[in-house]
């Protein structure tokens, strides 16, 4: 590590965005433990409080982790706060489900799209024993939300695309927040057809047809909230 010293205003903000850029570089990954504050306060030639100050903030957005006994790491990979930050603005602005649908009908067909140019047999298998489980659950009269998230999960893991299923899991993330205050209709036998030939279509490695296949299913359910809602 090669920082230079910071003999500037607002060091705790320059301190805190020097130690960000060392971890987003790639000089400390997930799982890494920092050094300890006494070789930052040197390195930077700051007081300890500033460099303990930085590391609480970076704490707070969730890209360092503390572990009593044993110092500071670099949080593993989760996407906890940006989660808890979808859960506040959704509070403040007062977003409704069929919002967050029109944002899945805007992504969704085309990470879909990537997943069946990208998916390996192990993404198949996962998708057919969620569609396995969902059958299960319908068949037993239990709702299958939660299976049926994890069906687009599943399929956001397709893309091996880490943006896209960061994006997805906020999605999904805020849909399950706004869920029940606004009456979001339970996973039944429809979504479990359109999941089937989604999976179907994936799986045979024909994109287009995936990602219109998604696109019609979601605008399916965004025509059910509307109705639902109105």
């Amino acid at each position: 590590m090669d920082l230079t010293p910071v003999k500037k205003a607002k060091l705790i903000d320059i301190v805190t965005n020097k130690i960000r850029d060392e971890i987003l570089s790639g000089n400390y990954v997930a799982g890494d433990k920092l050094p300890p504050e006494r070789e930052f306060v040197d390195q930077l030639q700051v007081s300890r409080i500033v460099v303990r100050e930085a590391l609480r903030r970076l704490e707070a957005t969730g890209l360092l982790t503390v572990k009593r006994g044993s110092g500071m790491f670099v949080a593993s990979h989760n996407s906890t706060a940006l989660h808890d930050a979808f859960s506040l603005i959704l509070k403040i602005q007062k977003v409704d489900a069929l919002e967050v649908i029109r944002a899945g009908l805007a992504i969704e067909p085309a990470m879909t799209e990537l997943a069946a140019k990208n998916r390996t047999s192990e993404h198949i298998t996962c998708l057919k024993a969620n569609i396995k489980r969902s059958e299960e659950l319908i068949k037993g009269g239990r709702t299958s939300n939660n299976n049926n998230r994890e069906f687009h999960r599943i399929v956001a893991a397709a893309t091996q695309n880490k943006v896209l299923r960061l994006a997805m899991e906020a999605i999904l993330h805020v849909l399950n927040v706004v869920h029940a205050p606004h009456g979001v209709p339970t996973c039944g036998d429809d979504a479990l057809i359109w999941h089937r030939k989604i999976m179907e279509a994936i799986e045979d490695s024909k994109p287009q047809e995936a990602a219109k296949l998604m696109h019609d299913h979601i605008a399916e359910v965004q025509k059910t909230v509307e109705e639902v809602i109105a």
